[in-house]
């Protein structure tokens, strides 16, 4: 009896295990011959000779070639300089609720500290890098094949470059150097191009940090008016370069490959699941319930790749429309709620769970190219000021001198709100991810006014001039 059980319990494994292969590979070919890039290898960038690649400079090298101790020995020099992260250290500004640095408090730091000096001690490595980011190329030699498995050292490297730039631009811009500081400013934004070619969500989330922090000392020069005609052209000519709509569609892709190349491997060694067959879903259930379900059902694994990949290619892709400069915020949500709203099978589970974050990282994706957009049109109204002694009535007289070509609001496809408040003044904004004007009125986190902004509500603004504090408001 028990034997006919196990032979039943068998043939029903044996089974399902074959509708699910079945399922998967015909809906792989689908796929394929639509030409999708399904694993993370053929997504990869094309190698590039080492001398015109930015990744190959002496300093940055090492990293992928020689044993981790190398990355560490980096992070500890660089940390050195690295001043932002003094807790004595006063904020550099932040452009997105428009505050700017507190002067005073940096000429007191400045006195009480050794941040000049431990900024010059990194002097050398900072030009070999600022020469290098010129070079056409950036291609990190990332083990794709390996997946989530492949180490991913540059990229906090690429973070603390980045946040002694800033500090260094701050300063220059603190004493009227605005050539290094311009230069600075250059060195960051060419540093976020570097991850443009990376199709991992991690590697765009670090190159949208380090475009952020650029942003701070493009915009405080911007209200002091500190920038000349040829560095504003320059700011607007790295900007322009930057396609984060394309970037975001492209990581959807990654993630899919990513998860792709976990879950084929995970059918021949169910190990490569093991990470994630301990802990708790979202909802507080043991993922580990499933575990014994899905070790032994193959075709768990890929149903799971059927619906994920079903998933991207009905839902997430569609958020991202490159032919008309668009993002769809309401699809996004909609995504985010389905996979919240999901009941886990095991011929679910790993779709609903690995795909989590993508919905969510639209925004991110969409808020990033809102303000590069913004940041081109605040240059061409900072070079029309300089040539006019205030700024125009309308967007469209900044064409052709000015700006090539005026960006649509990729909320809603018509053009960005502006409106001139004085000769030295003017709101301009994005009507944000809630798709609604609010007149230029942006909103805050609850409990977070110094730094948070709720991008979810409110205008994505690009002021004009430092605002006040909430308590200063009142």
């Amino acid at each position: 009896m028990i034997g006919c059980l196990v032979a039943v319990v068998a043939l029903v494994i044996a089974e399902e295990n074959w509708r699910g292969k079945h399922a998967w590979e015909r809906y792989k070919r689908e796929l394929e011959a639509r030409g999708e890039l399904l694993s993370l290898a053929a997504l990869a960038p094309p190698p590039v000779p080492d001398d015109q690649n930015f990744a190959m400079t002496p300093l940055l090298k090492p990293l992928f070639s020689k044993a981790g101790d190398y990355a560490q020995q980096l992070a500890k020099r660089l940390a050195s300089a690295d001043i932002i992260e003094d807790r004595s250290c006063p904020s550099i500004g932040n452009w997105p609720i428009g505050r700017v640095a507190d002067t005073e408090a940096w000429n007191d730091y400045l006195r009480a500290t050794n941040a000049v000096q431990r900024l010059d001690d990194v002097r050398p490595e900072l030009e070999e890098v600022s020469s290098a980011c010129r070079r056409p190329y950036s291609c990190f030699p990332i083990q794709y094949e390996s997946g989530i498995h492949a180490p991913l050292l540059h990229l906090n490297t690429l973070r603390k470059l980045t946040r002694i730039y800033a500090a260094r631009a701050h300063l220059a811009l603190l004493r009227g150097q605005t050539d290094d500081a311009a230069a600075d400013t250059e060195t960051i934004f060419r540093l976020a191009g570097s991850l443009k070619g990376e199709p991992l969500l991690v590697s765009q989330l670090t190159r949208m940090a380090i475009l952020q922090l650029g942003f701070d000392p493009a915009w405080e020069g911007l209200v002091r008016h500190q920038w000349s005609d040829a560095q504003l052209a320059m700011f607007q000519s790295e900007l322009q370069r930057m396609d984060f709509l394309l970037s975001g569609l492209r990581t959807l892709q990654g993630e899919r490959a990513e998860l792709n190349d976990t879950l084929e491997r995970a059918i021949v060694d169910p190990r490569e699941l093991l990470g994630f067959l301990v802990g708790e879903d979202e909802g507080g259930r043991v993922v580990a319930v499933a575990a014994s379900t899905l070790l032994m059902l193959r075709c768990s694994l890929y149903q799971n790749l059927v619906t994920a990949n079903r998933f991207y290619e009905n839902q997430l892709f569609p958020v991202f429309n490159l032919a008309e400069h668009r993002v769809d915020p309401r699809r996004a949500d909609s995504s985010d709620r389905q996979l919240e709203a999901t009941h886990r099978t095991p011929y679910n589970i790993f779709a609903a769970t690995l795909v989590s974050v993508e919905p969510k990282a639209c925004l991110h994706f969409a808020r990033t190219q809102v303000a590069v957009d913004e940041a081109v049109i605040a240059c061409g109204l900072e070079r029309y000021r300089l040539a006019h002694g205030q700024f125009p009535e309308r967007l469209d007289t900044l064409v052709p001198q000015f700006i090539t070509k005026l960006p649509n609001d990729v909320m809603n496809g018509q053009p960005l709100k502006y409106r001139r408040t004085g000769d030295s003044e003017f709101v301009l904004y994005s009507v944000g991810w809630n798709q609604t004007d609010d007149g230029g009125e942006f909103a805050l986190l609850k409990g977070e006014e110094s730094s948070g902004r709720d991008f979810k509500d409110g205008d994505w603004v690009w002021f004009s001039q430092p605002q006040p504090s909430a308590s200063e408001r009142k």
